[in-house]
C-alpha cells in the first residue's frame, strides 16, 4: 500500500531530523520510487508545526527526495537551516514572503513546475547551485544575504526584478 510506504519513509526522515542527521533517502531507499515525501509533511517540518519534531529542532536536512504535491509555505518563518539537496519538486512551490532565518540550500534539485521566491528574505545563504527550474521562477523583491546559483538551468522565464543581495552573489 503506497500510503503505508510513504508513512514509513516520512517516519524515517523524521527520526533522522530528530537525531540531527542528514536524511539521505538514496542511502536508505535505493529505489527512487520509494523516496516520496508529501508536501504537507515537508511543510510541517519546515515551519516546525509537527508535534513529532523535538523542541530543540533547528535544521531540516533532506537529500534525494521526491516531493509530491504543491508546497505552499508563503508568508511563514522558517527558523532552522534548510537543506533540500537533490530533491525533485513535482508541483508548484510557493515560498513568497517567507523569512528564512538561516541557510536555505536547494542545490542540485529539480523544480518541474513554477517556483515562487518573491518577497522572500534569507538571512543566511540561499543556494541553488546546479538546480534545474523547468517552470517559471520569480525572485521579485527577494532580499538575500548571499545568493549562489552557479550552473543552474532555467528552462522557462525567470524574474529577478528588484531582488537585493546584501553580500555575495555568484551566477
Amino acid at each position: 500500500d503506497r500510503r503505508q510506504k510513504n508513512h514509513t519513509v516520512e517516519d524515517w526522515v523524521l527520526e533522522q531530523i530528530n537525531l540531527g542527521k542528514v536524511a539521505d533517502l538514496s542511502e536508505k531507499y535505493p529505489n527512487e520510487g520509494d523516496r516520496v515525501l508529501s508536501s504537507s509533511f515537508l511543510k510541517q517540518l519546515l515551519i516546525g508545526s509537527s508535534e513529532k519534531i523535538k523542541p530543540n529542532w533547528n535544521e531540516v536536512k533532506i537529500k534525494n527526495a521526491i516531493i509530491n504535491g504543491r508546497l505552499d509555505i508563503k508568508n511563514t518563518e522558517v527558523g532552522g537551516i534548510t537543506w533540500l539537496i537533490g530533491c525533485h519538486f513535482i508541483e508548484d512551490i510557493d515560498f513568497s514572503g517567507c523569512l528564512f532565518s538561516k541557510d536555505i540550500i536547494l542545490d542540485k534539485s529539480t523544480f518541474l513546475s513554477s517556483a515562487n521566491f518573491s518577497d522572500t528574505k534569507v538571512y543566511g545563504n540561499a543556494s541553488f547551485e546546479g538546480t534545474s527550474f523547468n517552470g517559471q521562477v520569480s525572485f521579485v523583491n527577494a532580499n538575500l544575504k548571499n545568493l549562489f546559483i552557479d550552473k543552474s538551468n532555467f528552462k522557462s522565464s525567470v524574474d529577478f526584478a528588484s531582488m537585493e543581495v546584501s553580500e555575495d552573489a555568484s551566477f
